[in-house]
């Protein structure tokens, strides 16, 4: 083969070669941007740790929160539950037949 008929094939070949490198450049470059788009936020991961820490801290802050005015709360329900306790028992006695008296008759 003759040094015309390697040149030949070589720029022959050669707008070939350049359209797949160009057609692989264009789908990488599609891929980059889908990945950019969707991971737009997350773009220095140092950051998005402390973002991320700083949520789980406000979200530990808000339960302790909930859980102290839970506690508070379920106090005076039981109290509550004291006292309709004494109602419910006085019912049940009303309900036999036997009645506190309520007016006093001495005089």
């Amino acid at each position: 083969m003759s040094a015309s008929a390697i040149l030949g094939i070589i720029f022959l070949f050669l707008p070939f070669a350049l359209v797949f490198a160009l057609y692989r450049l264009w789908k990488e470059r599609g891929q980059r941007r889908a990945l950019e788009t969707r991971f737009k936020g997350v773009i220095d991961a140092d950051a998005e740790v402390q973002s991320l820490g700083k949520q789980a801290s406000e979200l530990r802050q808000e339960i302790e929160k909930i859980r102290a005015d839970y506690a508070s709360k379920r106090a005076t329900y039981n109290q509550l539950a004291k006292e309709v306790a004494i109602f419910d028992e006085k019912l049940a006695f009303a309900e036999m037949g036997i009645y506190e008296p309520h007016f006093d008759f001495t005089g």
